[in-house]
C-alpha cells in the first residue's frame, strides 16, 4: 500500500481519525481525504438534505489542513438551486483554503430517489450543457492554479439514471470545453486573485 484515499462526509471528521492516520502518513504511505461538500449555497444544502453546513465543511478542512493530509474537494456544477456566482463563490472558497484538488460533478439524476420524483413532475429544470460549460470555465479560471483539478463531468450507470450529462458522452463534453477554453485563450486561475 502506497496511498490511502478517505472519501467522506464534513461531518464525519474526528480528531481521533486523524491522530491514528498521522500514524500510517509517519510510515510513508499517502493519505488523502475527499470531501463532498457539493455546493457553498446554505439553501442548496438544505434541500439535498446533505445533513452537514458550509461551516461543517470548513471546520472539517481545516483539521485535515492543519494534520498534513492532502484535500480533494467535490462540488456540483449544475446544481438547480444555485446561482452562477454560487459557484464562482466556491472557486475563491477552495483557494482560499488552500485545497490540493478538485472534483467537478455535472448533476446526475437517478431512478427511485426524491431528486428523480423532481425531475419526473418537472420540479426541477436542469440547465443546458453550453451555460453548465461556461459556468465551469469561469469557475476554473477563478481557481488557484495550484488546486489539481481532477474532473470536470459526473457519470452514472444508465441503467439507473433519469438524466446525465444531456445524453453526451462525459469525453465528448470534456474535450468540447478544453476546445472553447483554447478558442477564448483562457486557462485556469488567470483570474485568480490572491486573499492573502
Amino acid at each position: 500500500v502506497v496511498g490511502i484515499s478517505i472519501s467522506t462526509r464534513p461531518d464525519c471528521i474526528e480528531a481521533d481519525y486523524l491522530e491514528y492516520l498521522k500514524t500510517v502518513k509517519e510510515r510513508g504511505i499517502s493519505v488523502e481525504f475527499e470531501l463532498g461538500l457539493q455546493s457553498v449555497n446554505p439553501t442548496t444544502l438544505k434541500i439535498l438534505n446533505r445533513g452537514h453546513t458550509l461551516t461543517d465543511f470548513l471546520k472539517a478542512a481545516q483539521k485535515i489542513k492543519d494534520a498534513g493530509f492532502t484535500l480533494c474537494v467535490h462540488l456540483i456544477g449544475n446544481l438547480p438551486w444555485d446561482s452562477d456566482e454560487d459557484f464562482y463563490e466556491a472557486a475563491r472558497l477552495l483557494s482560499y483554503i488552500k485545497a490540493d484538488g478538485v472534483k467537478i460533478h455535472s448533476l446526475y439524476i437517478l431512478k427511485n430517489t426524491v431528486l428523480g420524483d423532481w425531475y419526473l413532475s418537472d420540479q426541477v429544470k436542469i440547465m443546458g450543457p453550453e451555460a453548465y460549460r461556461a459556468r465551469v470555465i469561469q469557475f476554473l479560471r477563478l481557481l488557484s492554479p495550484e488546486i489539481t483539478v481532477q474532473r470536470l463531468f459526473g457519470r452514472a450507470p444508465k441503467e439507473e439514471t433519469l438524466f446525465c450529462n444531456w445524453g453526451t458522452s462525459w469525453r465528448k463534453l470534456h474535450n468540447d470545453l478544453e476546445a472553447e477554453m483554447i478558442r477564448q485563450g483562457v486557462k485556469q486561475g488567470d483570474l485568480y486573485r490572491r486573499l492573502l
